[in-house]
């Protein structure tokens, strides 16, 4: 678990990009570990904690020290191990899911994505922004679907999609 510094109540924990969690002391790497990266939250700042996380991910992937392909800890391991509630840290991954640092795959993890990938909007994304937008509108699933398939068999025969 984290060392709590009682001087400033910053919590510092060393990762290992792809295998989970370790305490340090003053930056010391755990026996058997290459690469780690550090965390520390500060809680008497004025920054949310959530933001620090996401500041502090943002300058691992920057510096390279979180390279593409990397996985990062589950919510609930990191928010275990920094001692924070597990919204905390799912909120600071949506918000790199968002801005794509980061890409979450039910089941499989949390990665951090190639900067070259990262301005590519997934279909997954599209299709869950389509959703929610027809949804405000006032459609149903039923209505949206049958549209939807219209439209899809259009560009079948046409091997083409239709013009916007």
């Amino acid at each position: 678990m984290g060392q709590n510094n009682k001087d400033n109540d910053t919590i510092r924990q060393c990762y290992n990009a792809t295998i989970g969690a370790a305490a340090c002391r003053s930056g010391d790497r755990p026996a058997g570990r290459e690469e780690c990266w550090v965390i520390e939250l500060n809680f008497r700042g004025g920054e949310p904690i959530y933001m620090q996380i996401v500041a502090q991910l943002e300058q691992r992937i920057a510096a390279g020290e979180l390279k593409p392909g990397d996985q990062l800890p589950t919510v609930r391991e990191l928010a275990g191990e920094l001692e924070v509630n597990f919204n905390t840290v799912a909120r600071a991954y949506r918000m790199l899911d968002e801005t794509g640092a980061i890409s979450t795959q039910q089941g499989r993890g949390t990665y951090v994505i190639d900067p070259a990938d990262a301005g590519r909007t997934t279909l997954g994304e599209i299709t869950r922004r389509f959703a929610a937008q027809a949804h405000r509108l006032g459609y149903d699933p039923e209505e949206v679907a049958q549209k939807v398939g219209f439209v899809l068999g259009q560009w079948e025969q046409a091997g083409k999609p239709p013009d916007e």
